[in-house]
């Protein structure tokens, strides 16, 4: 197979070898034309003999030869008739040429080349266009025709290579022989050339034919091989014979032209009726036949209807089909194509430019010929051109504003649709830098742009952290559709290298999973965001094959530019964001360790105490500070609990003393108060309100304990018993200490007498003991069962103090007798007061006699009898002393 394929290869060359090697020859030589001494004998004649034209001061002129003279052509050498029919030759070459006049011959000598050098420049500089144009035709057909073999392209080249000049200097150099040879097969090359386009014609692009197309496309190859065979016949007899030829010669003319309009009118018809993906590539072909056959009749027609054209401008327009096969070759090989229509808009573009340029120049010129003239008369030349290269200059920087003011103008005019696109894209592009989420630059790329650009496909791939990208967002790709590794990888280094628009063909991408057809990516673009490769966007083409013009490149640049800026610019929100974030998580978490800092203060500080101290937190106190403030003390305190605790361990010490210690300081706190200190098993509570709230705090500690009791006694644990004793006054709120070491305490008179009623509770036998200040305090005192237990001595006190039971929180029975008694007891006290000790005694009994739980009643009973006895026995001592 691979025998069979390299054989083909060299037929493929061999044939290209001989249908391209003479027209490839006949370039060359005209290219090197300049370097040859090559002369003209002067005259111009038809096939029969007669002269056209004379150059004057000519070898022809110099022998008298005019216009209407006649050769005798039946008489001519084969040479000779090459002379007549191929004028140009080697200077100083020597020829007889017989007349019609009898017996009447001339001899010429060829002149060399026209002494005007300027004349000559301009002529070699465009025979040197023409030669060049001509060379590059067939290498291109040649290439194609190797690169991509099929009857197309096999036509295309025979179309191209038909379609040459041939060489004038090759047809001096050359004997008669080998003139003919070479004509004739130029000649029949020029007739296939005919029959080659038409075939082309008809199977560009897809080189697929039907119908009618079918059979012209067989029929021509021999048609053509019929004329080319009379080529060949009329160039032998115009050397051999002398035939005269002028008529054929126009025959094919007609012909040639009736083929390159047929196949103009062909395309033009398969342009309407075709797709728009072989339209699009059509079109290029179109336009190019339009130029470049276009000179090519022009230049037949004015042959045929003898209209004289000079050489340069015939020479120029021939070059024009310069143009066919690079627009072909384009068409065919190009995987997608550029709209055509992108290089109409430039060419309208340079044009008005190129107008407008010379236009200023025509009026700067006239206006300095009109106006400065007479102004800078006196000046001297220096002065006028010194305006004209001002006036340049000006000119040359207007044209940078002018370019895209012609540009827009153009594409408002002729591309309305294209414009509003790349005016929408635009719009979008300026936003992209304000989004305020990548979702929304994303929906952006894969849905606005290909919506208004016509786009197949779009797909952006993002940065992962590991640092491997994955698709993001898409459009037009399937699920199955994926880049491999080694593709992703390759495209970040190419995005890393070239920093912006990177062409995905130039890849040689290794994944077969891609978007087929349409959908193909064509280029990409990187997106970077603090600098790194963030993110890459690969955009294919147009619908029906056409490939992204270099304004649509340009514009997507910008777009994926912005989108750089608004990724940048969200980046940036993120990370202020989350640093905003973690410095409110900071802060948060500062506080919320300040409040359990403050709340384990609060638990040996009182925040109610900070509170009187105007301090915010702990951590504003310092050593001095101290404040004065009227409240009710409550002081309270567990009878016996050192007798209680001495069957306990220590462990068992403090939880009993936990288990009911957090049972008194919700009762206080509920009822407006706090504890200021726990004093082992007592408790010193502060009311700032009213004596009513210390009042019902002792009513619900004592009702608590019974509760407490009761739970003691099903763990067969000792029950306990407390006291309560509640003073009203000012005291001192404050710190003591040193700077290393405060605390916090109160200092005043209040808590030693309310420290001191609590003990007398213990005498009394009593729950609560209140003085008259704190009694005296309460706002609704008839809500609460009070009586007045008389005055009491306090120690370190010099004054007595009024005393008070509350016994609200005494056994209902113990309550009813109390009410009942209240009376009778208060009697009691005062007969006390006043010292009428039996007299209380016997009331005291009676209250007892009644009410065995009254432990006041039982007190004063037994103070009463001490007092008698002490009375009697201090009486019995001043009658002892009396008698004796």
């Amino acid at each position: 197979m691979m025998v069979s394929a390299r054989r083909r290869k060299l037929r493929h060359i061999a044939a290209v070898l001989v249908i391209a090697g003479v027209p490839v020859i006949s370039s060359l030589f005209n290219l090197a034309t300049a370097g040859f001494p090559y002369g003209r004998f002067g005259f111009a004649a038809r096939g029969d003999g007669t002269i056209t034209s004379v150059l004057p001061a000519s070898a022809a002129a110099d022998a008298g030869l005019r216009r209407g003279d006649k050769f005798d052509v039946p008489t001519l050498s084969p040479q000779e008739r090459v002379y007549l029919h191929w004028p140009l030759t080697l200077a100083g070459t020597k020829a007889e040429f017989r007349l019609g006049r009898p017996f009447e011959t001339v001899t010429l000598i060829a002149h060399g080349r026209s002494t005007d050098v300027a004349a000559l420049q301009t002529f070699f500089a465009i025979y040197s266009l023409l030669a060049i144009s001509t060379l590059a035709i067939v290498l291109i057909g040649a290439m194609l025709a190797l690169a991509q073999p099929s009857r197309m392209t096999w036509a295309f080249l025979f179309s191209a290579a038909g379609t040459q000049a041939g060489s004038p200097i090759l047809t001096a150099l050359l004997s008669p022989p080998w003139v003919v040879a070479y004509s004739a097969w130029s000649g029949a090359l020029w007739c296939g050339s005919i029959a080659a386009l038409i075939v082309f014609t008809l199977r560009f692009p897809s080189d697929r034919v039907k119908g009618a197309g079918a059979v012209a496309d067989r029929w021509l190859p021999p048609f053509a091989i019929v004329l080319g065979l009379l080529v060949i016949a009329a160039n032998v007899g115009t050397v051999y014979r002398g035939v005269d030829t002028d008529g054929f010669e126009r025959l094919l003319t007609i012909v040639a032209s009736i083929g390159y309009a047929l196949a103009v009118v062909i395309f033009l018809a398969r342009y309407v009726t075709e797709g728009r993906q072989e339209r699009s590539r059509m079109a290029w072909v179109i336009a190019s036949f339009l130029v470049g056959c276009g000179g090519i009749v022009a230049v037949r027609i004015s042959e045929f209807f003898g209209i004289s054209v000079s050489g340069n401008l015939t020479n120029f327009l021939l070059s024009l089909n310069v143009v066919v096969p690079i627009a072909v070759a384009y068409a065919v090989v190009k995987h997608r194509v550029i709209a055509l229509r992108f290089f109409v808009n430039k060419a309208i573009v340079f044009g008005v430019l190129v107008g407008t340029a010379i236009a200023a120049i025509v009026l700067v010129d006239w206006f300095l010929a009109w106006r400065l003239e007479r102004l800078f008369a006196g000046a001297g030349t220096v002065t006028v051109v010194a305006i004209n290269v001002a006036a340049a200059l000006l000119l040359g920087f207007a044209m940078p504003s002018l370019y895209p003011a012609i540009r827009d103008l153009v594409d408002r005019s002729f591309f309305r649709h294209q414009y509003r696109a790349r005016r929408h894209v635009l719009q979008l592009a300026e936003g992209l830098p304000y989004a305020d989420s990548a979702t929304a630059i994303d929906d952006v790329l894969v849905r606005s742009i290909p919506d208004s650009l016509e786009i197949g496909s779009v797909a952006v791939f993002v940065r992962r952290e590991d640092g491997t990208f994955r698709r993001e967002a898409a459009v037009g790709w399937s699920d199955d559709d994926e880049l491999e590794r080694a593709d992703l990888d390759r495209l970040a280094v190419a995005f890393e290298g070239a920093r912006g628009l990177v062409r995905f063909g130039d890849l040689h991408a290794v994944s077969r999973k891609l978007p087929a057809g349409d959908g193909m990516p064509s280029v990409g673009y990187p997106i970077f965001v603090r600098r790194r490769l963030n993110r890459f966007v690969l955009f294919s083409g147009h619908p029906y094959g056409l490939e992204l013009d270099p304004s649509e490149t340009h514009l997507l640049g910008e777009v994926t530019r912005a989108a750089s800026h608004g990724f940048d610019a969200i980046e940036l929100a993120t990370k202020a964001q989350e640093a905003q974030a973690e410095v409110l998580d900071t802060l948060r978490r500062s506080n919320a360790a300040l409040q359990r800092f403050n709340e384990a203060y609060e638990r040996f500080v009182p925040a109610e105490f900070l509170g009187f101290l105007k301090k915010p937190s702990i951590v504003d106190v310092a050593l001095g500070d101290c404040v004065k403030q009227t409240m009710t003390v409550l002081f309270s305190d567990v009878r016996s609990f050192t007798t209680i605790s001495e069957g306990m361990t220590p462990e068992q010490t403090f939880a009993f003393l936990n288990e009911y210690l957090q049972r008194v300081e919700p009762l206080i706190r509920e009822n407006g108060g706090f504890i200021d200190k726990y004093i082992g098993d007592a408790v010193m509570g502060l009311f700032p309100a009213d004596a009513d709230d210390a009042l019902r705090a002792a009513i619900a500690l004592h009702r608590e304990v019974r509760l407490f009791n009761r739970l003691l006694v099903g763990g067969a644990l000792p029950t306990i018993a407390i006291g309560a004793g509640l003073h009203a006054g000012e005291l001192m709120l404050g710190t003591i200490g040193e700077r290393g070491r405060m605390e916090t305490t109160v200092i005043a008179d209040a808590v030693n007498v309310a420290s001191r009623l609590e003990a007398f509770s213990k005498v009394y036998q009593c729950s609560i003991v209140c003085s008259r200040e704190a009694v005296e305090s309460l706002r609704e005192p008839d809500r609460f069962l009070l009586r007045y237990l008389g005055s009491l001595q306090l120690r370190g006190k010099s004054n007595a103090i009024a005393a008070y039971e509350c016994y609200d929180s005494d056994p209902a029975e113990i309550v009813q007798l109390k009410i009942a008694t209240k009376e009778r007891f208060a009697a009691a006290v005062a007969a006390f007061d006043e010292g009428a000790w039996p007299q209380a005694l016997a009331e005291f009994l009676a209250v007892s006699e009644l009410n065995h739980g009254d432990g006041p009643a039982a007190y004063y009973a037994v103070r009463c009898r001490e007092l008698i006895s002490q009375a009697d026995a201090s009486a019995s001592s001043e009658r002892s002393w009396a008698s004796s």
